[in-house]
This record gives C-alpha cells, sequence and structure tokens, in this order.
C-alpha cells in the first residue's frame, strides 16, 4: 500500500499532466533519445531483426528479400533505372539508400546478429529513437468531457 498523496504512475503520465515536459527529440544524438525513453541497445538490435516487416516497402519497392545481399539490390535499382519514369526511379533510389544501411556486408552466412559498421548502427538507433519518441509523444493522452485520458507505455 502506498502512502497518502503518493500514486503509481509513468513516466507519459508525469509529462501529461504538466509535472515533467516530454523529452525533445535529439536527432543528432540518438543514444540520448533512446536513453531518456528508458530504451536499450536490446531494443535496437530487436529493431534491426525486425527489420524485414519494418521496411517491408522499401524491399516490395526493389523486388528483393532482406535475405538479398547488396550487390543483388543495386543491381535490382539498375534495372528499375532503366526502364521506369523518373518518379518510380526516385521512389527507388530512396529504397535503396535505406536498404544500403540495412543490408550488412559479405555473405548471407556471416550476417552479424548486429551490423559491424557504425554506420548502420547509427541509422538503426536513429529511426528507433524517432519513432518511439513519437510514439510515446502521442501516448501523452488527451482531454476528453474535462478528463485526462493518458495511454500507458512502455519501451
Amino acid at each position: 500500500m502506498l502512502e497518502p498523496h503518493f500514486y503509481l504512475t509513468s513516466y507519459t503520465q508525469l509529462t501529461g499532466n504538466g509535472v515533467a515536459d516530454f523529452p525533445p527529440l535529439d536527432r543528432a544524438n540518438p543514444e540520448r533519445t533512446l536513453a531518456l525513453l528508458n530504451l536499450t541497445e536490446t531494443d535496437a538490435v530487436d529493431w534491426w531483426n525486425r527489420r524485414g516487416q519494418l521496411y517491408q516497402s522499401h524491399y516490395e519497392r526493389l523486388k528483393v528479400t532482406l535475405d538479398t545481399p547488396l550487390p543483388e539490390i543495386e543491381s535490382a535499382f539498375t534495372r528499375i533505372r532503366r526502364v521506369s519514369d523518373q518518379v518510380v526511379v526516385n521512389l527507388a533510389y530512396e529504397s535503396l539508400c535505406v536498404l544500403r544501411l540495412l543490408t550488412p556486408d559479405g555473405l548471407r552466412s556471416e550476417w552479424p546478429r548486429w551490423p559491424s559498421r557504425s554506420d548502420q548502427r547509427r541509422f538503426i538507433r536513429a529511426e528507433l529513437a524517432i519513432t518511439r519518441h513519437r510514439e510515446f509523444s502521442a501516448g501523452i493522452g488527451e482531454t476528453r468531457n474535462g478528463f485526462k485520458c493518458v495511454s500507458l507505455l512502455s519501451g
């Protein structure tokens, strides 16, 4: 039992009821944002391991899969560039850029559980920070009929 005047709450509730400001998104330092949102390296590894699902539209746009090595992804882009109009090429190029940051180097059988390239690790941390920050800040709640409605989120 809690002492009088104490209650269980979450960071989301504190930021939603004015006790604390929701932390700003620090795009220059995604690790700082992750720490403020109580997200760990384990969360980033989980994000990495779900990249096929999270970035499905990019894989589909280039007609490749999560298991496709980077040279084949680049070849898929080249084929699209040869036969498509500029709008389609621009979308395909966006997907190529994203997939370059998601596809490990080397043979599929040698791919690590977590990327070895620092630019890939930074991209994954930044994507996780941006997405979770947006989700958590949206979960602060809203006022309905004079009552503050708050959703409880966990990392």
